[in-house]
């Protein structure tokens, strides 16, 4: 995962999460399952995420495409700020890692926001814009 931003100094930064970071037990679950992972820094840092949901609040999103789910944090994050009739399409070529993204989006009660296409991104977002 991306624990930092090479922008602002680790101090600052560490500060910022620990004075800003409204932080839900079932994000920081998945973050540290991923962070153990090989390729755990594809997925977004905390703050990150946390700006993502006050953007769809903001924007009062009700339909969202993802491209590239990974193991659903961003995916979860941005779920969890829709509104109870809102939904989010994402996509991914990787059974394995979307089933991780699955376990937590069933254990966080969004998996009915949620609708996963695995396949080609192309192929599968011509469907889930129509």
């Amino acid at each position: 995962m991306s624990r930092s931003n090479v922008l602002i100094d680790d101090k600052i930064y560490n500060y910022i999460l620990d004075n800003s970071l409204r932080d839900l037990p079932i994000l920081e679950k998945l973050r540290d399952e991923t962070g153990k992972m090989p390729n755990g820094r594809m997925q977004i840092s905390p703050d990150q995420g946390q700006f993502m949901a006050l953007l769809v609040r903001l924007v009062e999103a009700k339909r969202i495409v993802e491209v590239g789910t990974f193991t659903g944090y961003s995916c979860l994050v941005m779920a969890l700020a829709l509104p109870d009739k809102g939904q989010i399409v994402t996509c991914d070529i990787s059974e394995e890692f979307t089933g991780i993204a699955w376990r937590f989006w069933q254990e966080s009660g969004v998996a009915d926001k949620t609708e996963l296409r695995v396949g080609s991104a192309a192929e599968t977002l011509n469907d889930a814009l129509h």
